[in-house]
């Protein structure tokens, strides 16, 4: 295999030499396309090498150019994510303000930090945060203030087993709602002899410390017992606390 590879190139060589000096014009037709392949084998070759000194000179601005080219695309990309963030809080700003909530409410803004079972905002005693003010996103209530540090704060979810907010549907049920770690809320305490329907839309009556209309979430499943005095049902919530990035907090002048 050796003495053959050594044989292609000893002719390719001595054809290449042939053609130089002229001495293949009387047989330039048998053996042109050999000699034409293997020139252009070996320009092609040689082309490529002539480069390689200018690519490794230039292997440094390369590089730079392509990190460049990255940090565009980066920077880029960031303010696209801005642009967004941006479009996002516009979009919190103008439905809070839209809010139909009476013209003596306040509203300080926060931003959500973490949802467990609390959640957390990054505000507090030093922006006015106070324990007992309730959180709203729109006219949607989340929770209340349940604890306040100097920059931060708790929200007492409307989820928790703890609290308890008393609420009316639309067809004037009173009853009270309460958490249960879940994905539904229980509305409970309700009077046999009063209307409740699924679908039914549940507010705050304005008691417990929590501000009058704001909106809870909708009847989803309705428990009852004919010798009960009471009868309780399930509360899908309008809105997820997971799902938020910006909350408000309402302050009643």
């Amino acid at each position: 295999m050796r003495q053959r590879f050594t044989l292609l190139v000893f002719l390719s060589v001595f054809l290449i030499f042939l053609d130089y000096f002229k001495f293949t014009l009387p047989l330039r037709s048998p053996v042109e396309p050999a000699i034409v392949t293997i020139k252009k084998a070996i320009y092609q070759g040689t082309f490529k090498i002539k480069f390689l000194p200018k690519i490794i000179l230039d292997y440094e601005r390369i590089v730079e150019g392509y990190s460049n080219q990255q940090k565009l695309e980066l920077n880029l990309r960031e303010l696209k994510m801005q642009l967004e963030e941006e479009k996002a809080e516009n979009a919190s700003l103008r439905k809070q303000l839209g809010a139909p909530l009476p013209s003596s409410f306040s509203f300080i803004p926060a931003e959500v930090v973490a949802v467990t079972r609390f959640m957390e905002i990054d505000i507090g005693s030093a922006s006015g945060v106070k324990i007992g003010l309730s959180v709203v996103d729109g006219d949607t209530l989340i929770g209340r203030i349940s604890q306040v540090t100097s920059n931060r704060s708790q929200v007492q979810l409307l989820s928790d087993s703890e609290i308890r907010v008393p609420a009316i549907t639309n067809r004037g049920s009173r009853g009270q709602v309460s958490g249960q770690l879940g994905e539904f809320l229980l509305f409970s305490d309700v009077l046999q002899k009063d209307p409740l329907f699924l679908e039914d839309i549940l507010v705050t009556t304005g008691e417990g410390g929590f501000p009058k209309d704001l909106l809870i979430g909708a009847i989803a499943r309705i428990t009852s017992d004919d010798v009960a005095v009471y009868k309780k049902a399930q509360v899908e919530p309008f809105i997820d606390p997971h799902m938020l990035r910006k909350i408000y907090i309402i302050e009643e002048s």
